[in-house]
Parts: structure tokens; sequence; C-alpha cells
């Protein structure tokens, strides 16, 4: 079961996210960020936002699926609501609009749990499906717009044998199936550009050594573009640790553009296009923030104690995030 989302205006911004729009600029004056963001229903859980280039004008920011309701149990289907960014790049003539969606979708932690596994499971095919039938109504009633859909969707490009959300969210269901399987709502489908990349390429994370591809970037016909190269996710905690918070500002690895160190903490930036703005996970201060997508090396020293190893030694399985 859905419920019609009732948008909500971003009237308030990140302490974290602005605190790291101002470092940014500080470190390059010519790299200028604007933080935006919208509070989660639950103070505890992780606030969804963007830090938006100043060559990108920001038309709105609304918060989506606030109200969607979970069928299990009459609670909050989506703790983490999207948010939608209508934006206009001025890197071209004319401006180009487009509109991107940030997710934070409910974690793999207990889908096999004897316990509360139905209930995760239940939870991130609901999820799914509703994104999915909320892209469905925009594409029928913008079918020209640029939508870029971004973050973490914890979820693999494959199914997982539980819940397919990734073939749920892109219209495109794994032949492989799941124990709850994908019904049909989205026509035309999406573009997940994880599969553009080489396979010893296609990860943004690594847990406990093991890299996977659980942030994705999707895209509509209309979007065009195609992501490039790798983020920081490949870092590792030693370098993260090496220089306090800055470092620490994401955990995630999408689909980017990346300059200069590879141990330099990162700015997003979405590269459909050219380098519209991308979505991060705003945390608490101090703990840092996690990017679904894009960054950009800001000019602070190199750290000797960071390398990247080889990623063609990694291997997915499920993580605990």
């Amino acid at each position: 079961m859905t419920a019609t989302p009732t948008p909500r205006t971003a009237s308030t911004w990140s302490p974290t996210l602005a605190d790291l729009a101002s470092r940014v600029r500080a470190d390059d004056p010519s790299v200028v960020y604007t933080a935006r963001h919208e509070e989660a229903p639950r103070a505890d859980e992780f606030d969804v936002g963007f830090l938006v280039r100043d060559t990108v004008d920001i038309l709105s920011v609304s918060q989506i699926g606030a109200n969607a309701i979970f069928s299990l149990d009459g609670s909050l289907l989506n703790d983490r609501p999207p948010l939608v960014l209508e934006a206009a790049w001025r890197g071209r003539q004319p401006a180009l609009p487009l509109t991107v969606v940030a997710v934070h979708q409910r974690s793999l932690i207990g889908i096999d749990d004897p316990e509360d596994g139905e209930r995760v499971r239940r939870k991130r095919h609901e999820q799914a499906v509703w994104l999915a039938g909320w892209i469905q109504q925009r594409q029928g009633e913008r079918p020209d717009e640029r939508l870029i859909v971004v973050g973490d969707f914890n979820a693999f490009a494959f199914t997982d044998g539980y819940v397919d959300v990734m073939g749920q969210v892109t219209g495109l269901p794994d032949p492989r199936r799941a124990l709850i399987p994908a019904v049909e709502v989205l026509d035309p489908p999406l573009t997940d550009w994880v599969g553009s990349l080489p396979a010893a390429e296609r990860y943004s994370y690594v847990f406990d050594g093991d890299a996977e591809a659980l942030d994705h970037v999707l895209t509509t016909d209309h979007a065009g573009g195609r992501p490039l190269g790798r983020d920081r996710s490949r870092q590792p905690r030693r370098c993260r640790r090496a220089a306090g918070p800055r470092h620490r500002s994401v955990d995630r690895g999408g689909q980017l553009r990346p300059r200069r160190s590879r141990c330099l903490p990162r700015a997003a930036h979405a590269t459909a296009g050219g380098s519209p703005p991308a979505a991060v996970r705003s945390r608490d201060p101090g703990t840092g923030a996690g990017s679904g997508l894009g960054s950009e090396a800001v000019g602070l020293p190199r750290d000797p104690r960071c390398s990247i190893p080889d990623p063609a030694r990694f291997a997915c399985r499920h993580s605990s995030t």
C-alpha cells in the first residue's frame, strides 16, 4: 500500500552541510556550495540533503513521501523521505533544467532475522514500490523532464533473493526474481549507471574489505548523461581518521568525476550533462555525512599514509549498513 505524498518545503538548513560548504569555500574560494536539507520525521534518523554548486540555480527543494504509510503496521513508510531538487544548471545556454531526487532507503539489517525479517523485507519492497510509483506519475506529468534519482538505495544492482529493490525502482526486474516479487509499476524504465562502469569498478562502498554497489545513479531517457570514475569509498579508514571530521564528511562513493589527491575530503557534485548538484546524507555535527554521488577535491594536503587498494580483489556480500 502507498499513500499520496505530501511535499514539504525545505525550510531548514543542516549545520553539518553548511559547515562543510563553508570549509570547502575557505579552502578554495572558487568552489561555492549552498546546503539544503529537510528534517526526517524522526529525530534519530539520517536527513537527506543537497550541496548545490553556485553554477546551479535552485528553483525548489521539497520533501516527498513523508506521509506514506507502511501497510504492515500503519507506521510511516519512509523514515528518511526522499528530497526533490528542481534546478537549472548555468553551465550552458540556455540553462539546463533538471530534477534530482535524493534517496536513502531502508538498510539490509535484519533482512533474514527470524523475528524481524518479514518487516524488513516488506518495508524495503514497499519503499521501492512507492518510489517507482512516484517516478511513474512524474514521468506521466512531465515527460520531457530530466529526472535523476540518486543516493543510498541500500541495494545491489541485482536481486538479493528477498527483495528486488533496484529491479522495482528501475522497472527492470531481475529475471532471477525474489521472495517478494517486483510488481509492474514503471514504464518507461530508468537507466542504472552502475552497469556502465568496468566490472572491477562497480562498487560504491567498501564494507569490511568487501566492495559493494549499494548507491546508484538512475536517469530517465530524457536526462541522458553518464557518470564518470569513482569516489573515495576505497579510501582507507586510517586516511579518513587522519585529519579529523573533514575527512569523514562522506562514507560512500558513487559515480563521479574525481580530482587531485585520493586522500582529500570531497564535496559532492553530479556529472550528468556537466556538473549539476548531488545528494548527501547529513548526520549530526562531528559524525560526518554520507554521499550518494559525486565529489571534487578541495585542495587540502595529501596524507602520505593513505593509499588505495586494488579493486579487483573485492567481491560482494551483504553489509550491515
